[in-house]
Formats: structure tokens, C-alpha cells, sequence
């Protein structure tokens, strides 16, 4: 598509200059075509050099405690003897309003941690989105309490298939897309960042005592999930810090033919956080079966950037549409070592938040709702999970 960007200037170029040679001076025709051809080429040059794609940055001397991990961005000040984690999943415009419904009858109920009455919101440490799920996710983790008073009118009850639309009709975004830097996923996330995230980067996100918040594409490449965390850029020797919150909105949410991908470079820089020594082993063990190894085969692939110099992605729920293959208990999260992360806690802990879970059953706002019942007896079910894990790890031989 680049290729036939550039032929199409040559030609008009080569039409400027013909018109200009043949022109006469009573050739009044001639250089009114002239001009209007020359001013045709000046605006579709100009086009090209303003709406490019938004490129990841290469890792480079940042502040490691400003890096996009959950050791910076957990919040501190609830409960540490309780982790609560929520999964958004996709479904369109949907599961967006469910997972803001959710977030809202979280809010309005009122736990008992510690002899301390808390908003149960307050207690989310993690959110795990994908697809639709990703644009409340991202917004909460951007402006918090805010989402309550402005999140509806800004895109739940906003016609935004209309104005992506109108800008799919415009004839300067038409032109622009001829570029093969540049495709319909690209100037949706441009409008999302202008529009609705207010072009905030990662360096916003998840700040103060707001959950960390894990948005999810699928990697057209190795056909496996690829989170929007550091721990993931790593492998790309790339930043996250400065990468706009809408376009990775857009990539867990860029439906394929719908919208084109969201590209991101895999930097050729050798740098040391892409060589993970928990990859190389999950390889050479080759437990089949285990996820560590299929997730491990599925990083491989970024190891060798000439390979793979550019990943496209597109919308999470390709990959998982319950938003859970990217959280807590990612093998990429946790640097390939989930058992240390379920064996973290001790057994009294995994039962006081088993009772914590338990309790929120019989809470009469909880029951009224069964969609937020639903969620509960998720969590429940998550924390008896954990600590069958937690036992298991132990029998485990450690590397």
C-alpha cells in the first residue's frame, strides 16, 4: 500500500511538470490545472506526514520504579491480607456497560475489613479486560471515581459507530489510509485518545490507591494473549510507559476486518530484559501440557526480532474472551513463576479471604444482583483454586 502511496505522487508529479512545460502565456487552462494538480500533490504529501501510526518506543534509561509492573502500581492502602482480582471480559458495547455496572455496585457496597467499613471497590487490587471490558478497565485505572459522572456520556450512551464512521467518510482520512502505516485501527485509537482517554499514557495509569489494570489483545504472530504490561513489553525490548492507554484499548478491541490491527515493534536492541531465564528452561523442559511451556513457545518468537519486526494485534477475545489468561497468575506476569505467586500467602490468609468471599453470598445487595452474584462465586471459587494451589506448589521440585 506504501508502494502505491508514493507511485500515485510520481504520477501527479509528473503531471505538474508536464502541465507546466506545455503551458503558454495566454495558456490560462493549462496553468490553473497546474496549480491544482501541484496543490493535489502538496495535500496528499501532507496527509501521509500528519495521520502516521503511533509506534512503541524502545526501551531506553527510565526509572525502573516508574516502570509498569505491579510492584509500582499495586495499591497500598487496603487490605494485605486479601487480593482481589476482577476480569472483564468482551461483548461489545455490552460487556462494557456490565463491567460499569459492576464497578458501580461495587462502590455502593460496604465490607467490614479489619474492623474498618470500606467501599468493597476500594479492595480491588487487580482488573483483568479484554475487548469491550477494556474501556471501562482503562478509564477507571485512568481517572478513577470520575468514571461514575462522565463515563456514560463520554462513550456508554455516545454513538460512536457514527462518528467512527464520519471519520472513516472524511476524504483526508481516506487519503491517509492509502499509507501503509496507517489503517482504520489507527485512526479509531487516535479518536478514543482525543475523545474519551484524553491521550493519557501508561505513565497515568493505575496511579495512587486505583487497581492495576491489565488490558488484553491477541498476537497475530504466535496466536497467543499479549498483555499491555512491562513484564510483556520486555520481550520487545520496548517501553511502555509512553504508549498511548487508547490504542491498547484499541488492540483488545480491533475486531479483525472490522478494524485493521495495532502494530508495535519489536525492537532489534539486545537488550538484557528480553533474555527471561524462565523461557529457556520452560523450553528445554517441555512439559506439553503445562502452560509455562505453551507460553514460553509463544515468546520464542519475539527472541529473534528479525523474525518477527512488527506484531500486529487485534481483539483479546480472538485469544480468551473472559479476560483471565492475562492476570495475576500469567506466566509472563510473573516472570514464569506462578507457584511462587500462589504460595506467596500463607494457608490462615487463603482461608480469611475464603470467608471474606463467602460473606459477600449472603449480602443482600450482592443477591439482588445475579450478575454480581455471579462474579462472587467467581471469586470464591478463584480463591479455593488458589489454595490448592498453594499446597501443590510445595510438592513441586524447584529448578
Amino acid at each position: 500500500m506504501m508502494a502505491i502511496g508514493w507511485m500515485t505522487d510520481f504520477l501527479l508529479w509528473r503531471r505538474t511538470l508536464n502541465a507546466i512545460g506545455e503551458a503558454k502565456p495566454n495558456g490560462k487552462f493549462r496553468v490553473r490545472r497546474a496549480i491544482m494538480v501541484t496543490a493535489a500533490l502538496f495535500l496528499s504529501v501532507l496527509i501521509q506526514s500528519c495521520a502516521s501510526r503511533v509506534w512503541n518506543n524502545e526501551i531506553g534509561g527510565a526509572d525502573p520504579n516508574e516502570d509498569y509492573v505491579f510492584a509500582n502500581r499495586l495499591p497500598r492502602n487496603n487490605a494485605q491480607d486479601m487480593f482481589v482480582v476482577l476480569a472483564f471480559s468482551g461483548g461489545g458495547t455490552r460487556s462494557a456497560a456490565f463491567a460499569y455496572g459492576v464497578l458501580k455496585k461495587l462502590r455502593d457496597t460496604s465490607v467490614t475489613v479489619h474492623g474498618r467499613k470500606r467501599r468493597l471497590l476500594d479492595e480491588v487490587d487487580v482488573i483483568s479486560s479484554v475487548s469491550g471490558g477494556s474501556y471501562p478497565a482503562a478509564y477507571y485505572g485512568l481517572f478513577g471515581d470520575r468514571i461514575f459522572t462522565d463515563f456514560e456520556s463520554r462513550f456508554l450512551k455516545r454513538n460512536v459507530q457514527h462518528d467512527l464512521l464520519a471519520l472513516l467518510a472524511n476524504p483526508v482520512n481516506l487519503a491517509a489510509m492509502t499509507s501503509g502505516d496507517y489503517n482504520r485501527g489507527d485512526l479509531a485509537a487516535r479518536w478514543l485518545g482525543d475523545h474519551v482517554f484524553e491521550n493519557r499514557t501508561y505513565r497515568d495509569m493505575s496511579l495512587g490507591d486505583l487497581p492495576y489494570i491489565i488490558v488484553n489483545a491477541s498476537d497475530l504472530t504466535n496466536g497467543a494473549t499479549f498483555s499491555f504490561i512491562q513484564q510483556q513489553f520486555d520481550f520487545l525490548c520496548s517501553s511502555l510507559s509512553n504508549y498511548p492507554v487508547a490504542n491498547a484499548v484499541m488492540a483488545s478491541s480491533a475486531v479483525p476486518v472490522v478494524f485493521g490491527p495495532i502494530s508495535l515493534r519489536n525492537y532489534a536492541d539486545n537488550c538484557p530484559q528480553r533474555h527471561n531465564s524462565w523461557v529457556p528452561q520452560a523450553l528445554e523442559q517441555r512439559d506439553l501440557l503445562s502452560r509455562r511451556y505453551q507460553v514460553a513457545r509463544a515468546l520464542e518468537r519475539y527472541l529473534n526480532p528479525a523474525d518477527t519486526p512488527v506484531l500486529r494485534l487485534v481483539d483479546g477475545g480472538v485469544t480468551d474472551n473472559l479476560g483471565v489468561r492475562g492476570s495475576m497468575m500469567s506466566p509472563v506476569a510473573q516472570y514464569g513463576d506462578v507457584e511462587r505467586m500462589a504460595a506467596h500467602s500463607t494457608d490462615a490468609d487463603w482461608r480469611l479471604s475464603q470467608r471474606f468471599w463467602s460473606s459477600l453470598l449472603t449480602h443482600k445487595s450482592i443477591q439482588s444482583i445475579p450478575g454480581l452474584r455471579m462474579v462472587v462465586n467467581l471469586g470464591l471459587s478463584t480463591q479455593r483454586w488458589r489454595l490448592s494451589m498453594r499446597r501443590s506448589a510445595f510438592s513441586i521440585p524447584r529448578p
